[in-house]
């Protein structure tokens, strides 16, 4: 059974793992700002190749998070006051197994909008590039 040291530990590796990322964002944007349309269009691209994958987790993490969010629900303060009197260990101790899945999908769901939202402004980006382009190529026609 895992402890709340070894909760705490999972939960800061997933933290960091969203941080780098986010770093990960920023400089790509930062460098989006000069890169060729070809270097845009093949970021974008794997980003929408990593989609899929992502979008299968982002159910699987959401659905998680509601099963977690109803079982919680159903429990109320008396119910749990009433299991550490009785010292119902089993009940409490699949709660806190509850509560440790729920805390985990919702962790998953941050990354994975991050990551969707890397993949959107890397696309929103190259949409704004091609616009630009087009209306300055107007722009020099007329």
């Amino acid at each position: 059974m895992p402890d709340v040291h070894e909760f705490f530990n999972r939960q800061h590796e997933k933290l960091g793992r969203i941080e780098t990322s986010i770093v990960r964002t920023r400089t790509d944007l930062e460098a989006a700002r000069n890169e060729t349309m070809a270097s845009l269009k093949t970021k974008r691209d794997k980003a929408a190749a990593s989609r899929k994958s992502f979008e299968k987790n982002m159910s699987d993490s959401w659905s998680n998070m509601k099963s977690g969010m109803d079982a919680r629900r159903e429990e109320t303060d008396a119910r749990i006051e009433e299991w550490k009197q009785k010292r119902e260990f089993n009940k409490l101790e699949k709660r806190a197994e509850n509560l440790e899945n729920y805390a985990d999908s919702a962790m998953t769901v941050l990354d994975l909008a991050q990551e969707e939202a890397r993949a959107a402004t890397l696309e929103a980006i190259e949409a704004r590039r091609q616009a630009q382009e087009v209306k300055q190529a107007v722009g020099a026609k007329a």
